[in-house]
């Protein structure tokens, strides 16, 4: 048997509890919290996505830092401005990265504790042991359709498409 599931209501209640966080975050720490977005080039596809996250952390409550970088940004430049920038509750590193630069060492710059993405090499392996801090967007989702669906997956095989 075959079930839609549709994501909108399930994002508008996302959205609600996020807002209540984060308004809660700004009383106490009488600021924004900051999300930190990174993107090294001008890949047009990367950019469109960022905006559509600056969009959406400006709706709900966030001060959106977006740090542009040009394509020919040096590693350690890349560095520097995670490092600047580590003062952030949040970070992204768009990607694709330029080829010169390698993923997974510029990923793993960022400290776990705003790695919002869950991509660090920490974060993932905190993931596979099953004790996480952070799940990576995309299953994040995925669970929040099954819970609010009440859809219980055990010994199920399941297909998204």
């Amino acid at each position: 048997m075959s079930k839609i599931l549709y994501g909108k209501p399930v994002a508008e209640n996302l959205d609600t509890n996020s807002k209540d966080i984060f308004k809660d975050y700004a009383s106490k720490h009488d600021k924004l919290p900051r999300l930190t977005a990174i993107t090294v080039g001008d890949n047009p596809a990367s950019l469109m996505y960022v905006s559509v996250k600056e969009k959406k952390a400006q709706e709900l409550g966030v001060d959106f830092n977006w740090i542009k970088l040009n394509e020919a940004t040096s590693e350690s430049e890349l560095q520097e401005t995670i490092v600047e920038n580590s003062s952030s509750q949040g970070m992204i590193i768009q990607l694709p990265l330029p080829q010169h630069l390698e993923i997974e060492k510029i990923i793993d710059l960022i400290p776990s504790d705003i790695d919002v993405d869950g991509l660090t090499s920490f974060n993932l392996g905190k993931l596979y042991s099953g004790n996480f801090n952070v799940i990576p967007a995309t299953s994040f989702a995925i669970l929040e359709l099954l819970s609010h669906y009440q859809i219980d997956t055990e010994d199920k095989n399941i297909v998204i498409a």
